[in-house]
């Protein structure tokens, strides 16, 4: 079955990209510490690009229950994968992954106010 995906809009890229770019930016200060390292960027990466992706998904897209529940599946499988093996939860990864689905509702609540659409309206003509 051919799909066509809808084109991402600039406004969901740039809030992804806010969100990446704070784990990305708390990640090299925890380097040294290499578990804390490898969970902060794999956070920035699912946290930052997995939701433009999968509101592009043509099985998922306008489904906003599946579109949550695959972004949290993703968001909190290092968690699920630290349960398995290590029988405990690394905190990077616990409240990391919770503050990133804590704050999407905030993001969304946000994101459909006037104030905001005349914010992005103005980022976008680039003055």
């Amino acid at each position: 079955m051919t799909g066509t995906t809808k084109p991402v809009s600039g406004r969901r890229q740039r809030r992804g990209a806010v969100r990446r770019d704070v784990f990305t930016v708390m990640s090299p200060t925890h380097r040294i510490i290499v578990d804390a390292h490898k969970r902060l960027m794999l956070l920035a990466t699912v946290g930052g690009l997995m939701w433009p992706a999968i509101t592009g998904m043509p099985y998922v897209a306008g489904r906003p229950i599946l579109m949550f529940g695959l972004f949290g599946a993703l968001v909190l499988a290092s968690a699920a994968r630290d349960i398995l093996l290590r029988l405990r939860v690394h905190p990077v990864g616990l409240w990391g992954g919770l503050t990133i689905l804590a704050v999407f509702p905030i993001r969304v609540a946000i994101g459909l106010t006037g104030s905001w659409h005349a914010f992005a309206a103005w980022l976008i003509r680039g003055n």
